[in-house]
C-alpha cells in the first residue's frame, strides 16, 4: 500500500513541476520522497490560498 502511494506522488510530482521534479531525483533516498512529498504538499496549500471559490 505504501509502496502504491509514494508511486502516486512520485508521478504527480512530474505532472505538477517539471522543473523541481528534476531538481528533486537528484536527492538521495529517503530525502528524495520526502522533499517530493513536502513539495506537493506545499502545492496544494498554494493552490487553496490562491483559489477564489473557496469562502475565507
Amino acid at each position: 500500500m505504501l509502496d502504491e502511494k509514494v508511486r502516486y506522488c512520485r508521478e504527480t510530482l512530474h505532472g505538477v513541476s517539471r522543473t523541481f521534479a528534476l531538481g528533486i531525483e537528484l536527492l538521495k533516498m529517503p530525502l528524495r520522497d520526502e522533499i517530493g512529498i513536502a513539495y506537493l504538499v506545499c502545492r496544494i496549500l498554494d493552490t487553496i490560498e490562491d483559489t477564489t471559490d473557496l469562502p475565507a
